[in-house]
């Protein structure tokens, strides 16, 4: 999801300030209409474009994501007679 507006440079680095201070406090990160928590450790790409007139500034923040715990359940069998543990089939 991309959001786009103009702001002054200073409205700029409010916005900035006050994303850092959610992500370092650990609470989430609202962008557009959607929010979501950062992780404690992350991949950061910084890229400057200078090009026909224009700059381009781009941070972008990665990291791998995971499946909601009730979907990180180990594999159940899905043939044969379920083992049960401590017993001897």
């Amino acid at each position: 999801m991309k959001t786009k507006r103009k702001l002054s440079r200073y409205a700029l680095a409010r916005r900035l300030h006050y994303l850092a201070l959610q992500i370092s406090v650990g609470k989430p990160v609202k962008i557009g209409s959607k929010s979501i928590q950062i992780p404690d450790h992350v991949v950061v790409e910084e890229e400057l474009e200078i090009c026909l007139g224009e700059v381009d500034l781009e941070l972008e923040v990665h990291w791998p994501s995971q499946a909601p715990k009730r979907y990180r359940q180990k594999s159940v069998p899905t043939h044969g007679k379920p083992r049960v543990a401590g017993s001897a089939l």
